[in-house]
């Protein structure tokens, strides 16, 4: 019996987060839109699982000029939790902050619910409580509610993996030494790397640069 070949989410890639940067800015969003555009932007740099992006805390982030080290503390695949840190880069660092200043969280988990607002807090209010965080299911309605955002075909085909799918095969594109991509996105093996990247390896596959040596192009049927 043939083995059932795992569907891999939907990329989001470099071109998504360049429409997502480009929808924001000078634009007043409100705390929840806030909170999801920090959670994509955190998602793609790091590279991390939503099962690890949820439990990050406050003191999981540290700034270092204009950019940022977030530690993911335990892992699908450090399970002793001897810990890995992430590169955050200046965009996303600076969303970061200004969410955590925004919705007034100084402890305790970085990304939490958002309550709607009402007629005293009509941007709505954030829980209090430190110790309770968004679950992976919010993580992957953030995500697809930020492509909307953006401007992009069929939002609701993303989910909460499709940053780290994305970030890895932007990273291929761009030459990226597979040793270093598999570090930042926390990879033991070079085979999972392949298989997050495997469309990547087929536009640039033998196929693929003949039709573009030969400049085929689209075209239209009456």
């Amino acid at each position: 019996m043939l083995g059932r070949r795992q569907k891999q989410a939907r990329a989001f890639k470099a071109y998504e987060r360049r429409h997502l940067i480009e929808s924001v800015e000078e634009r007043l969003l409100g705390l929840r839109q806030m909170r999801d555009l920090t959670m994509t932007l955190v998602a793609y740099d790091s590279m991390a699982r939503r099962s690890e992006l949820v439990a990050v805390r406050v003191e999981d982030i540290t700034a270092s000029g204009d950019t940022g080290v977030l530690l993911i503390r335990k892992s699908k695949t450090d399970q002793e939790g001897q810990g890995s840190k992430r590169f955050l880069g200046p965009d996303t660092i600076a969303v970061l902050q200004e969410w955590l200043r925004r919705a007034g969280i100084a402890e305790g988990f970085v990304f939490r619910a958002v309550r709607r607002g009402g007629k005293k807090n009509p941007h709505g209010h954030v829980s209090a409580d430190p110790e309770k965080h968004v679950t992976p299911l919010e993580w992957a309605r953030a995500v697809r509610r930020m492509a909307e955002l953006a401007g992009v075909r069929d939002p609701e085909t993303y989910s909460g993996h499709s940053t780290r799918v994305g970030a890895a095969q932007d990273q291929r594109e761009q030459g990226i030494e597979v040793g270093k991509i598999m570090a930042s996105g926390g990879w033991k093996s070079m085979t999972m790397v392949a298989r997050y990247t495997e469309d990547s390896a087929v536009a640039e596959g033998g196929m693929a640069d003949l039709a573009r040596r030969q400049g085929r192009r689209s075209i239209r049927l009456r």
